[in-house]
C-alpha cells in the first residue's frame, strides 16, 4: 500500500531487481468521492530512452507520457532493463491539516518462475544494465571516497585557535582537492584525486 500526500513523489527508475517482470498499480485516490486533478501531482510518468556514450540507454529528461490517477484504475507495464523508465510526479496536495486527499494505490510486481518451479524457462544473461546497476557502475567510476571528498564541504581556515568559535568536523582541508577543477564530472575518464595523474 503506497500514500502519497504533499511533496511524496518518486524519482525516475526501471523496477529492475531480481526477477521482477511486470509492474503493476492499482489506484483508490483519495477521497473517492472526488475526481483526482491533473494539478494535484501525483502523475505516473512514463519516459522513453535514448543511448548514453558507453552504448546503455538512459532516460530523456522529459516524459512521453503521463498519466493521472483515478479511481479502481489498473495499470501495469513490462519491466525491461534500460527502458521501463518511470517516475512519480511529486504530489501537491493533502498532508495534515487538509481535506484527506491522497494518492493511494496498491502496487507490486509479478515475478518470473524460479529455478525448480513450474514454468521454469533458463534466460540469457542481459546485456542493458538497470537503473540499479547504472548508479553501481557509475559509484565504481568515481570511487567512493573521492566523491564523499568532493562533497564535503571545506572549513574556513583561521589564522589564531582563538577565532575558532565552534568545532568543525572536518578541520582541516584536503590538500588535494583545494583548487580541484570539476570538468571532471562532464568526463568518461575516471576521477582521481591525485594532482600528479
Amino acid at each position: 500500500m503506497n500514500s502519497y500526500t504533499r511533496g511524496c513523489h518518486l524519482l525516475n527508475h526501471d523496477d529492475v531487481i531480481g526477477t521482477r517482470r511486470v509492474s503493476y498499480i492499482l489506484y483508490m485516490p483519495l477521497p473517492r468521492y472526488q475526481l483526482w486533478q491533473k494539478d494535484w501531482g501525483g502523475a505516473l510518468e512514463l519516459y522513453p530512452t535514448k543511448m548514453d556514450e558507453d552504448g546503455q540507454p538512459e532516460p530523456e529528461p522529459i516524459p512521453a507520457k503521463s498519466i493521472p490517477p483515478s479511481w479502481n484504475q489498473f495499470i501495469f507495464f513490462e519491466v525491461q532493463p534500460g527502458k521501463s523508465f518511470h517516475s512519480v510526479e511529486e504530489v501537491v496536495v493533502g498532508g495534515e491539516g487538509e481535506d484527506g486527499r491522497e494518492r493511494l494505490s496498491i502496487s507490486g510486481w509479478f515475478h518470473a518462475a524460479q529455478k525448480d518451479e513450474e514454468g521454469y524457462v533458463p534466460e540469457a544473461p542481459v546485456e542493458t544494465k538497470s537503473s540499479r546497476e547504472q548508479l553501481v557502475r557509475t559509484a565504481l567510476i568515481f570511487g567512493k571516497y573521492d566523491i564523499l571528498r568532493i562533497a564535503r564541504p571545506q572549513p574556513p581556515r583561521y589564522s589564531t585557535p582563538s577565532q575558532v568559535s565552534t568545532p568543525t568536523l572536518c578541520p582541516t582541508p584536503t590538500p588535494s582537492l583545494k583548487h580541484t577543477p570539476l570538468s571532471f564530472l562532464n568526463s568518461s575518464t575516471p576521477y582521481t584525486s591525485n594532482p600528479e595523474q
